[in-house]
């Protein structure tokens, strides 16, 4: 075994271990001394809720004006790629965002409950992230013939293990995704679809990381 390996092994031991005695907050602490200088400035997670193995349930909001323009596609992707990035970087167990669409589809009232409620009730979540969206669209405000993605939405984590009247907030946030980040592009074949899904990819991955320690660019 090289000693290169031998290093690597090592060190994975000893964060297993950080893991057992300290739970996730000491191995970001860990990763960020033993990370090379040169990466950005190191933010702390906002909340430590989403530890791995909770339960969780992803609930999506759209008001008529963005379920006009694009149907259920909005509420879903939204809710497929925030469950993505949530069992990839906090290991959680995300409740089937096809399942939670299905149902959203079929009983028009569900708003009329507490996120907390429908997560405990229906399915028996300890905790429920609601995000309500303000806005959804690939066109871009400089001219309607070009496209620029842009999400924003209210991002709220609730527990759900009480009843909504003892339902906790736990963290909340505007959350934005703006791309492509520098300028428009021009309205091409495939182009909105393409703009659309890294736009939602990014929406998810700026909503999830306020969840764990991670490096932001100077």
């Amino acid at each position: 075994m090289n000693a290169s390996r031998s290093v690597k092994l090592r060190l994975a031991g000893l964060l297993v271990l950080i893991a057992g005695l300290c739970g996730c907050g000491a191995i970001s602490y860990v990763l960020h001394k033993l990370a090379p200088a040169g990466k950005g400035k190191w933010v702390e997670a906002q909340s430590e809720a989403l530890s791995e193995g909770k339960k969780v349930l992803i609930l999506v909001y759209a008001d008529e004006n963005i379920q006009y323009q694009h149907g259920q596609l909005a509420r879903y992707r939204t809710a497929a790629a925030v469950a993505e990035q949530m069992q990839s970087k906090l290991k959680v167990e995300v409740v089937d965002p096809a399942i939670v669409e299905q149902f959203q589809a079929s009983d028009l009232h569900w708003m009329d409950r507490h996120p907390s409620q429908i997560g405990r009730e229906r399915y028996h979540a300890e905790l429920v992230l609601y995000v309500e969206l303000q806005e959804f669209t690939t066109a871009a405000e400089e001219s309607g013939e070009l496209l620029r993605g842009r999400i924003e939405g209210n991002c709220s984590l609730f527990t759900a293990d009480k009843s909504s009247s003892e339902a906790e907030l736990l963290w909340q946030e505007k959350v934005k995704a703006v791309y492509p980040p520098d300028i428009p592009q021009v309205a091409e074949i495939g182009a909105a679809e393409r703009i659309r899904d890294e736009t939602v990819k990014l929406f998810a991955e700026n909503l999830v990381k306020h969840f764990y320690g991670h490096y932001e660019p100077y």
